[in-house]
């Protein structure tokens, strides 16, 4: 679900064009079945990923700096396949829809057999997921 950035990385000029948020401890960054509007790349902090709600939530992943989350539905379309939450106080840069079909056009251009493999990939993890609860 998540990416690994490179941690030792000073951040890119386009990275710091892409707008940032802060959270607090326990705030609900998105919910599953809520349409994205958003990825996201963790700089401080960390964020719990699970499905279910209530006695039924089941623990998908523990992220933290470097990582992104929030892709799968900028990827593929569908609507959020888990919910995000911060464990902590954390901070974060936004990728917007258009910034990430910018670059899966790119992508697609390029290179259309790991585009291709992208979306298969993505397929699969939703397959997964969809197991869990």
């Amino acid at each position: 679900m998540a990416n690994e950035a490179n941690d030792s990385d000073s951040g890119t000029s386009e990275e710091s064009s892409l707008p940032r948020r802060s959270l607090m401890q326990g705030e609900l960054i998105f919910e599953e079945g809520d349409v994205a509007d958003s990825a996201y790349l963790i700089l401080e902090g960390e964020v719990e990923i699970f499905r279910g709600d209530g006695a039924k939530q089941v623990g998908v992943a523990t992220l933290s700096r470097g990582e992104i989350f929030g892709e799968l539905s900028l990827i593929d379309g569908k609507p959020r396949a888990a919910s995000a939450r911060a464990i902590c106080d954390s901070k974060m840069l936004i990728i917007r829809p258009e910034d990430m079909e910018a670059r899966l056009e790119q992508l697609g251009e390029t290179d259309k057999v790991l585009r291709r493999l992208m979306g298969i990939f993505v397929s699969r993890l939703r397959g997964q997921l969809d197991r869990l609860v």
